[in-house]
């Protein structure tokens, strides 16, 4: 591992040290459990972890908490993403009645990569 000291000639440290405990790095949560924890702890950086439902199957509670307890004792702030697994862009339901004026056009699943409104 590279330690941030290594980037000096390139950056100046001092804003980047004030940088990392204001953001979250995105990493999946198998990620974090197979490899990444013991770097997210010594870089001090925060995980903004990403739950996929394959994870969900695969891990325990006492796998989560482990990795939870490790990140509180080292004060780390982590933000999660559950599975987009069910969520669709277009809208099934009919509004409600009376917000059909406030929830605008509807939008057509995407053809092509992208949204088409109707």
């Amino acid at each position: 591992m590279v330690p941030l000291s290594a980037y000096k000639q390139y950056f100046d440290m001092e804003t980047i040290e004030s940088i990392i405990p204001k953001v979250q790095v995105n990493i999946p949560f198998t990620m974090l459990y197979e490899s990444y924890l013991e770097t997210f702890i010594e870089y001090g950086l925060n995980p903004e972890i990403g739950l996929d439902a394959a994870a969900l199957d695969r891990f325990s509670m006492a796998d989560v908490s482990g990795i939870a307890e490790k990140l509180h004792k080292n004060s780390r702030t982590v933000t999660l993403h559950g599975p987009f697994i069910d969520l669709s862009r277009a809208q099934i339901n009919p509004p409600a009645p009376g917000t059909a004026a406030k929830a605008g056009p509807a939008v057509q699943p995407p053809i092509g990569g992208l949204p088409r409104r109707l």
